[in-house]
């Protein structure tokens, strides 16, 4: 491995990873092919951007239909496409996959007016009646943490037009046992004030949440980095997931005060039905083929918040696959690679 000066680029943000980390916020791995796996824009509008991966396989899976990885709205999608041999993305490709990904884009002052309806029902509707045109088959949605949550939203009014769902580490109960459902309902949170304060929510606020959530984990990591250090594959991966994980973006105001008064406060998730601004949602609507992929030790969201989402789905194909690791390493871990992800492939094969 080879290590360049870091040079501060974002000069601009206050707050950066390696600022906490003497000594090593010099050096960084140069050159990390992060989300390089090929790709093609397709579709865009305002921030959003919809990509379509080059095919890897000479042999195309036409049978499980196409699929569309939705991530979290505060991450960078490559934490699904991280490095060559330890990308999902590309993992899907080779299994001869069709596969769209999302890149929520990073939002600017104009973005703060738009809530999740916008979001749902515009901007991630949009994709997916775009993939069903360019490929005359119902998308395949696989979302992460909150993009699932997304992804639910929308297919309780378009689930006829979307074929199997999978679910990776998201929440759907949102009163559980978290610190973030305990913050996110205190009656000192002024969300509004916030709101109005910040425009949208800048990212180094969010972060410094979820850095409380385990004030521990950072010590144990660079421990393990000390210990790893001759490593070089620890090395790249741990440098890959480092940037992606702390390379956030800003919440768009509006969205993040529909997320905390619709989905912390109201768990609207686990009503019979509830109303997104224009929408009326009925939560019993889905019957598609679901999987969902959770972690015991997730402390982000937590086993009752994504175990949940039995109680909701009133369909008659259901799957729980269990994975090792924390919210980030339950997807993209060593065990996820061998045993998660072929079993994710495998039922996104079965027939839709």
């Amino acid at each position: 491995m080879s290590f360049e000066v870091l040079a501060d680029e974002n000069a601009n943000r206050p707050l950066k990873w390696t600022h906490f980390v003497p000594g090593l916020k010099h050096f960084r791995p140069a050159n990390l092919p992060i989300g390089s796996t090929a790709k093609d824009l397709v579709h865009s509008e305002n921030k959003l951007k919809l990509f379509r991966y080059q095919p890897l396989s000479a042999t195309t899976n036409s049978k499980g239909g196409p699929i569309l990885l939705i991530p979290s709205l505060i991450n960078k999608s490559y934490i699904l496409d991280l490095l060559p041999g330890y990308s999902f993305a590309e993992y899907l490709l080779k299994q001869g996959h069709d596969v769209f990904i999302l890149d929520w884009g990073e939002p600017t002052d104009e973005d703060r007016f738009i809530g999740l309806e916008t979001i749902v029902f515009r901007y991630l509707q949009r994709c997916l009646q775009f993939i069903n045109e360019a490929t005359q088959q119902k998308p395949n949605l696989i979302g992460y943490c909150i993009g699932g949550t997304l992804a639910w939203l929308l297919a309780l009014e378009k689930a006829n037009e979307i074929g199997r769902m999978c679910f990776l580490t998201t929440p759907f109960d949102f009163h559980n046992e978290s610190l973030l459902s305990e913050w996110s309902r205190l009656k000192s949170f002024d969300v509004e004030k916030m709101i109005e304060s910040t425009g949208n929510v800048p990212w180094y606020l969010m972060q410094s949440s979820f850095h409380a959530l385990a004030p521990l984990s950072p010590i144990r990591k660079w421990q393990k980095l000390a210990e790893k250090s001759g490593d070089q594959e620890f090395l790249d991966r741990f440098y890959a997931l480092e940037t992606w994980g702390n390379d956030n973006v800003s919440f768009p105001g509006a969205a993040f005060l529909d997320l905390i008064k619709v989905l912390y406060r109201e768990n609207s998730l686990m009503k019979e039905k509830f109303e997104l601004a224009q929408h009326c949602l009925v939560t019993d609507s889905i019957d598609n083929p679901v999987m969902n992929v959770y972690s015991q030790t997730d402390h982000i969201v937590p086993l009752a918040a994504t175990q949940a989402l039995k109680e909701i789905y009133r369909g008659t194909e259901y799957l729980d696959l269990p994975s090792i690791g924390g919210h980030i390493g339950a997807i993209v871990g060593g065990r996820a690679q061998s045993e998660t992800w072929p079993q994710i492939s495998q039922w996104l094969s079965s027939s839709n």
